[in-house]
């Protein structure tokens, strides 16, 4: 029996395709190999003792991704009940890669509003700016209330990170993270 020429066709254009495909695949390989050294190269190291990393050390020995607190908050000159939510999220690329981390702090009412929210991105104090880059990654958000008339307004404002920033960071982390 005799076939045409276009049924043998596809079995060699298979065959070549198949041959394409091979050969490239070595290539491929080496280049995501070279994206992911050139990751690891470009992730900053953390300076010895940095108050973050032991909060991130903590946390992953702990297994801890998430922790929830009971505690007291002033605002407009009266206490409150309040919790607070902390948030660790790692997408490390090796062990020693502490800048690919970020905690979330939220203080909330009994009623679950957020009135004051932390993220801090990396390693560093609060406010830390990576070399290169032009401004810190991390954020300070405090609720602000308007009262126009009778009505009330809240709003989360991005507050610049100072000193009574970044004391409320620290002691937050000692008091529930470190202590606990």
């Amino acid at each position: 029996m005799q076939t045409r020429p276009s049924e043998r066709f596809v079995p060699v254009f298979c065959l070549a395709l198949m041959g394409v495909i091979l050969g490239l695949l070595p290539s491929l390989a080496l280049s995501q190999a070279a994206q992911q050294a050139e990751v690891v190269e470009s992730v900053p190291k953390a300076p010895e003792n940095d108050f973050t990393v032991s909060i991130y050390k903590t946390l992953d020995m702990k297994k801890a991704e998430k922790l929830s607190f009971k505690d007291k908050y002033r605002q407009e000159k009266t206490d409150m009940e309040v919790e607070i939510v902390f948030s660790y999220y790692n997408w490390a690329v090796n062990d020693d890669d502490y800048w690919n981390r970020q905690l979330n702090i939220e203080t909330k009412t009994k009623e679950g509003d957020v009135i004051e929210k932390i993220v801090k991105s990396g390693f560093g104090d609060l406010g830390y700016v990576k070399k290169g880059d032009p401004k810190t990654q991390d954020v300070f958000r405090k609720e602000k209330i308007t009262v126009t008339g009778n009505v009330a307004r809240a709003v989360m404002i991005d507050m610049v990170i100072g000193e009574p920033e970044k004391t409320r960071y620290r002691s937050l982390l000692e008091k529930f993270v470190l202590a606990k």
